[in-house]
């Protein structure tokens, strides 16, 4: 026979050729199969109108088994919600505070608000600690983190000798 001629096992079968072909495949595709994982950001709104930001991943393991769990803003710390969750950012109507105080009238702005000042027209008074002569002032800006919003912690206004005025707004 020459050699150009071609036998019948010579002849490219097609069948054979994609059925090896997907076997082929559907092997490095279960080889590679790696769990998905999502999460979302969330808040946790606490009794008081304050509010946690946190993650909540979603994992879709290679067998379909899909887990939940929460961990703290730094993404390690585990977290267990205690307040109601929602997925968008709390909106809260804004309270302004003003207050003028006189000779020896301590005062303390309450945990949670979101920003404040304070101006000695006479005297002095200390805050948190730290006196202020006539005429000083104190502004405290908003905070955020991340674009979050971050409370300031009870702030105490003492000793004053003079006539003091103080704002802050809070979230209600």
């Amino acid at each position: 026979m020459p050699a150009c001629e071609l036998q019948c096992s010579d002849v490219f079968d097609e069948r054979r050729f994609f059925s090896e072909t997907i076997a082929i495949l559907r092997a490095l595709l279960a080889s590679t199969a790696t769990s998905d994982t999502e999460y979302s950001i969330l808040f946790d709104v606490q009794v008081d109108n304050t509010y946690i930001p946190f993650y909540r991943y979603f994992i879709t393991e290679c067998d379909g088994t899909r887990v939940i769990y929460d961990v703290e803003i730094d993404g390690v710390t585990p977290y267990t919600p205690i307040g109601s969750v929602t997925p968008e950012l709390p909106v809260f109507e804004e309270t302004i505070v003003s207050h003028i105080l006189g000779v020896t009238a301590d005062y303390a702005i309450p945990t949670g608000f979101i920003q404040g000042s304070l101006a000695v027209e006479s005297g002095t008074a200390d805050f948190d600690g730290v006196t202020f002569p006539t005429g000083s002032s104190l502004h405290l800006p908003p905070m955020s983190f991340n674009g979050i919003d971050r409370y300031y912690p009870e702030l105490n206004i003492t000793n004053v000798t003079g006539k003091v005025l103080v704002h802050y707004n809070t979230r209600v």
